[in-house]
């Protein structure tokens, strides 16, 4: 995205402006950013203040936080309290806490209620709990969910989980509380609360961290009709060790085509240069063993052979046993002989 400058900020809105800010917002509403920013950059020339909101929200999307500084500072100076409060977000992304801190409290003394939650989710995050606690508590008994789940967060870390539980039923349409509802439940081994609070998350908020506990719950609990639809959720959002599990369950299900499908995206997943896979979650040898199977149903012979050679799977007579009978399925019997006589010495 190209840089901007800009000028006459001390202009009065004008109709010109005001046309420019809505042909820039139609499109950002739209996702197109690059030309949001061209029109809106317009619509700030003319010093129209809502252009000045949206372009540092585009600016906090790209992490382009020396712009956005560029744009709110000189209007949040001013006095105004919703562009004081964007800014202490900026220097917060900055890491700058003093800078922060000093334009959230200018937000909240101009009248920001907003601020307030913002300015205790910065004293949260560089750990002045007791602080954070001062300003989020007013906020979170005004129904600020957000600020209910955090504070929920801040009493459940010093160990009063009652004022924890409270606060998260507060939060009633929050998928993050009800999956922290859960987890709190499941600590409490009270299985099927938690079951029930994961599950709302899960279905009706589209929570991931719910999905993923569920669908190891499923799997551990062999239920594997409901484990399957949380991973497919997952899948859906591009969850590489979704895939990995999901072709697991196929190829032991023997339905090797889809098996290798979703292999297939886990190991396509797995090269992108920003790809996040945590490999301690997957059993990569599993994995190997069972795509060299699926490679073998498919035809795939060589491919079959580099994932299964040296396999810890192959030192259980049943698993050489099963890859002999798929190479003895697709008629390499030379192959399939060959694992058969393994299996004797195993």
């Amino acid at each position: 995205m190209e840089n901007i400058e800009f000028e006459n900020f001390d202009n009065i809105e004008n109709d010109d402006s005001g046309r420019m800010y809505e042909m820039g917002k139609n499109y950002y509403d739209s996702g197109s950013d690059i030309l949001a920013e061209k029109y809106l950059k317009e619509a700030a020339k003319g010093g129209n203040r809502k252009a000045f909101l949206l372009l540092a929200d585009i600016y906090l999307k790209y992490d382009k936080l020396n712009l956005a500084e560029k744009y709110l500072k000189k209007i949040a100076d001013g006095g105004d309290f919703e562009l004081q409060d964007k800014l202490g977000t900026v220097y917060k992304r900055k890491a700058n806490f003093e800078l922060a801190e000093y334009y959230y409290k200018q937000a909240i003394s101009n009248g920001n209620q907003r601020a307030q939650y913002h300015l205790g989710k910065l004293y949260y995050l560089f750990k002045k709990k007791n602080l954070a606690i001062d300003y989020l508590k007013p906020v979170a008994d005004e129904r600020d969910q957000k600020a209910q789940v955090l504070l929920s967060k801040i009493y459940y870390d010093n160990g009063q989980i009652d004022l924890a539980e409270e606060y998260l039923h507060k939060a009633k349409d929050n998928g993050e509380a009800y999956y922290l509802l859960g987890k709190l439940y499941g600590e409490k081994q009270d299985i099927e609360t938690a079951e029930r609070h994961l599950k709302t998350a899960a279905d009706d908020y589209d929570n991931k961290r719910a999905q993923e506990v569920l669908s190891k719950l499923y799997i551990d609990k062999n239920n594997l009709t409901l484990a399957k639809h949380y991973l497919t959720l997952l899948a859906d959002e591009n969850h590489l060790e979704a895939f990995a599990s999901l072709g697991n369950i196929f190829a032991d299900e023997k339905n090797y085509n889809l098996a290798y499908t979703n292999y297939g995206h886990f190991f396509e997943g797995k090269k992108r240069e920003n790809a996040k896979v945590d490999m301690r979650k997957i059993d990569e040898a599993k994995l190997k063993f069972n795509f060299g199977k699926c490679c073998i149903k498919l035809g795939k012979f060589d491919v079959a052979e580099q994932n299964l050679k040296g396999s810890e799977y192959l030192k259980i007579s049943d698993n050489v046993i099963e890859v002999a009978k798929l190479y003895e399925e697709a008629e390499q019997l030379k192959l399939a002989i060959q694992y058969y006589k393994s299996a004797l010495h195993l």
